[in-house]
C-alpha cells in the first residue's frame, strides 16, 4: 500500500475504524420511535434510526431484527449509541445495549419502565447525548490502512450502459480493495438469478458454493410460490426502457460490480461477514432493508452504480425512499451519457468510458480516489443533500406475523 492509498478515520476501542462520527439513537421497537426523536432533537451529530420492528413478529424475524439492530450499533461509524425501549419490547433494549457494549464504545440503555416515565427518559437521554456530542467533537482522525475498510456495492436503474461502464469500474475497485486486504459485501439475491453459475465458479470453498446456491434457490422458490416465474421475465419497466429484456440480462450486468475476486463467504441479513474478502449478504433487493443490512454488517461506505433513465434524474436516489442513513455514506456512479446533465447528482461520472473521453482503468482510478476521500471525511453528494422528511426504516420480514 502506498501513502496515496491511506485513509483517515476514527480508531474505536475494539480496533475498528469509523469514517464518520454518528451518535446513534436506536429504538428497540417501533413504540420507542417517538422517544428516540425527542432525545435526538437538537443534539449535534445525533441520528434517530426509526424502524418498523413491532411486537407482532415471530421467531426468525425477531432474531434477524435483533441481530440487525445490534449490528447497527456496532457499526464503526457510530461513535456512541443510546438504546431506547418501553420495557416490554420483544427485542430487549437491555440485550441490545449489552451486545453493542462489547465494542467498548459508549452505550447507554434507557426504558420508560425502568426510568419511571416518558419525560424522564427524554431528559436523561438528551443529557447523555449532549455529553457524547462534546466528546465526539474532540476526536481526531488518524492514518489507517485499506484493511480497515468494509465496502458495500449495489447497482440500480440498470441498463446496457451500467453493464458497460459503471459496474465494471466498481468491479475493479472491488478487486483492488479485496487484494489489499479489505472487505466487500454485495447482495440483492433476487438479481443473481440467471448469473449464479458465474459466481459459483468463484467460490473455491464447497461450503461457500453450497450456501450461495442454497440462498439463490430459496429466493427463487419464494418468488415462484407467489405464482411468478422470475426467469425469462423483467420485473421493472425502467429496466425494459433501458434495453434489458430478461432478469438474466440484468443479473449478468449486475454481477460485474463484484469484480473477479474469489468469494469468501455468505451470510444472512442482520449478520456480518467473518473476516476480510468478498462476501454475499443474502437479502432481497428492497432498498431500506439492503441499506440497514450493509450497515449492520459493518460496512462504512457504499458504492451505488446507476445506469440512467428516470432513476438518474432523482437527486436523492438512493436515499429517496427512506431518507439518509448517516451510518452508511453512499458514493453514486452514473453511466449513461444520455443523462449526463444529471451528473451533478452523482460523485463519479462513468459515461466517459462510452463517450471515449476516458478508459475503464481511468474511471475506476477516479472511483478509487472517491472511496478514499469519502473514507477520510469528504462528504458524498447525498450527505450534502437536504432530506426534509423523517423516515421510518423497514426491517426485513419473511413472516408470518401474529
Amino acid at each position: 500500500m502506498t501513502d496515496t492509498d491511506a485513509i483517515l478515520g476514527y480508531r474505536r476501542a475494539d480496533g475498528s475504524l469509523g469514517v464518520r462520527n454518528v451518535l446513534l439513537v436506536l429504538p428497540a421497537g417501533q413504540c420507542a420511535n417517538a422517544l428516540a426523536l425527542q432525545c435526538a432533537e437538537g443534539v449535534a451529530g445525533a441520528f434517530a434510526l426509526l424502524h418498523t420492528q413491532p411486537c407482532a413478529h415471530l421467531g426468525e424475524d425477531n432474531t434477524a431484527a435483533a441481530n440487525c439492530l445490534a449490528g447497527l450499533g456496532r457499526n464503526p461509524n457510530a461513535a456512541a449509541v443510546l438504546v431506547l425501549g418501553m420495557g416490554c419490547d420483544v427485542v430487549s433494549a437491555e440485550d441490545l445495549a449489552q451486545r453493542i457494549a462489547t465494542t467498548g464504545k459508549p452505550v447507554r440503555c434507557l426504558t420508560v419502565e425502568a426510568v419511571g416515565d416518558w419525560e424522564s427518559a427524554v431528559h436523561l437521554g438528551r443529557s447523555w447525548l449532549e455529553r457524547q456530542a462534546d466528546a465526539a467533537s474532540r476526536l481526531r482522525r488518524e492514518r489507517a490502512t485499506i484493511q480497515d475498510l468494509s465496502l458495500g456495492v449495489k447497482c440500480g436503474g440498470s441498463d446496457a450502459t451500467s453493464a458497460l461502464a459503471g459496474n465494471p469500474a466498481v468491479g475493479r475497485v472491488v478487486d483492488r480493495l479485496v487484494e489489499m486486504g479489505g472487505t466487500v459485501v454485495f447482495s440483492e439475491t433476487t438479481e443473481l438469478i440467471g448469473a449464479e453459475h458465474l459466481l459459483l465458479e468463484r467460490a473455491p470453498d464447497p461450503r461457500v458454493r453450497g450456501r450461495m446456491l442454497a440462498s439463490i434457490r430459496a429466493t427463487e422458490e419464494r418468488i415462484r410460490a407467489t405464482g411468478v416465474d422470475p426467469r425469462g421475465t423483467q420485473p421493472t419497466p425502467g429496466n425494459i426502457a433501458g434495453g434489458l429484456s430478461t432478469l438474466e440480462e440484468k443479473s449478468l450486468g449486475g454481477v460485474l460490480k463484484t469484480g473477479s475476486s474469489s468469494i469468501s463467504g455468505v451470510f444472512p441479513w442482520g449478520d456480518a461477514p467473518q473476516g476480510p474478502g468478498l462476501h454475499l449478504m443474502d437479502c432481497p433487493a428492497n432498498v431500506p432493508q439492503l441499506l440497514l443490512g450493509w450497515a449492520a454488517a459493518g460496512c462504512q461506505l457504499l458504492v451505488f452504480s446507476v445506469g440512467g433513465g428516470l432513476p438518474a434524474r432523482i437527486p436523492s436516489l438512493i436515499g429517496t425512499n427512506v431518507g439518509p442513513l448517516p451510518l452508511l455514506p453512499i458514493i453514486k456512479v452514473l453511466s449513461n451519457p444520455n443523462d449526463k446533465d444529471a451528473a451533478c447528482f452523482f460523485d463519479v461520472y462513468a459515461g466517459e468510458i462510452l463517450e471515449g473521453g476516458a478508459s475503464l482503468p481511468q474511471v475506476s482510478a477516479k472511483l478509487w480516489g472517491s472511496v478514499l476521500e469519502a473514507a477520510s471525511g469528504t462528504p458524498t453528494y447525498l450527505e450534502s443533500y437536504c432530506f426534509p422528511a423523517v423516515q421510518v426504516w423497514e426491517l426485513l420480514l419473511r413472516g408470518p406475523t401474529v
